[in-house]
């Protein structure tokens, strides 16, 4: 509530300092059920809560049979379960990071995202995981999911999923309805962005006291980060989606010192662009045209912060 107190306790209350590892990752869906992902089982296993907030049960999906479908189907040799969305207790959507050579692909690892529905499971996407390289270089692209309303979802590669054409170049969004099954792509021009030098040649500041092998290895690191971003030059179209009712907010790398980011607003319905709008901060959440931002760190308590959206920037 207002004063910081909660006002709802999902589960029970911790008895001491030190009897939870980690926070639960929790993911809410339109019907109100809620999974929490536990952090110590390397994202295989979760509890499952209705919308009344009861437990219903915890599951290990390493020892399901989809871990083993999806291992012996897609040529898997290992899953990382990154997020489940449950509508009900037999129905969920699930994202999940991989390794292996998915239809003949090379072994990388890839994002996989499918739908089960009372046992039946359908693998709906399955692309190269943009970050599959040390360093990962955020810049270049990175895999994007949101929910959206009525059973749907929007997703793209920024990596991957962008185009040149006649001179422009464009970007793609999937919105993808778990209803039909069917897919709809909407495509979006942009303008690319220049990584500047002060990105590219960053000042590295390094602990004292480091052994000289680990000190190698950082500084190795930091010469291979800088060599691929000379090499790309732009930055991908797109960093962050985030959804709000079927609005698609589409954060690119555009940036203003005093405004903060641009921000391409899309119907996921029609597919048509509607405006852009500067945001000054990354949101965590949008919901009902508010913009919710989590701050944490070790000297403070956690704070949600909830700002106003100006309602021009919903309009239609």
């Amino acid at each position: 509530d207002g004063s910081g107190n909660p006002k709802q306790i999902i589960g029970r209350q911790g008895f001491g300092p030190g009897e939870f590892g980690s926070w639960i990752i929790p993911y809410i869906t339109e019907t109100g059920f809620i999974t929490g992902i536990i952090p110590e089982s390397g994202g295989s296993s979760y509890n499952l809560f209705s919308p009344d907030y009861k437990f219903i049960e915890r599951k290990n999906m390493q020892f399901s049979e989809l871990d083993k479908q999806w291992k012996k189907e897609h040529g898997l040799s290992t899953v990382l379960y990154d997020g489940v969305y449950s509508y009900s207790q037999e129905e969920r959507l699930i994202c999940s990071k991989a390794l292996g050579k998915p239809e003949g692909k090379s072994e990388k690892w890839y994002y996989v995202i499918a739908y089960q529905n009372k046992g039946d499971t359908k693998v709906i996407s399955v692309q190269e995981d943009p970050l599959n390289t040390s360093p990962s270089i955020k810049e270049d692209g990175v895999f994007l999911f949101h929910l959206l309303p009525d059973r749907k979802f929007v997703y793209t590669n920024s990596h991957i999923n962008r185009s040149f054409k006649d001179g422009n170049w464009y970007y793609s969004l999937f919105v993808y309805d778990l209803k039909t099954h069917e897919q709809k792509e909407i495509k979006r021009f942009y303008n690319p962005v220049s990584i500047p030098d002060s990105v590219i040649y960053r000042t590295t500041e390094y602990p004292e006291n480091l052994p000289e092998y680990f000190l190698e290895s950082l500084k190795k690191e930091e010469r291979t980060r800088r060599e691929k971003l000379e090499a790309i030059k732009v930055y991908a179209p797109l960093h962050h989606i985030i959804t709000d009712g079927t609005l698609i907010f589409a954060l690119t790398w555009e940036y203003d010192k005093e405004k903060g980011c641009i921000v391409e607003i899309i119907d996921s319905i029609t597919g048509k662009y509607l405006r852009s709008a500067y945001f000054p901060f990354i949101p965590d959440f949008l919901k009902n045209g508010y913009a919710y931002r989590l701050k944490t760190g070790s000297d403070i308590f956690p704070e949600v912060e909830k700002y106003k959206v100006n309602p021009a920037v919903y309009s239609k």
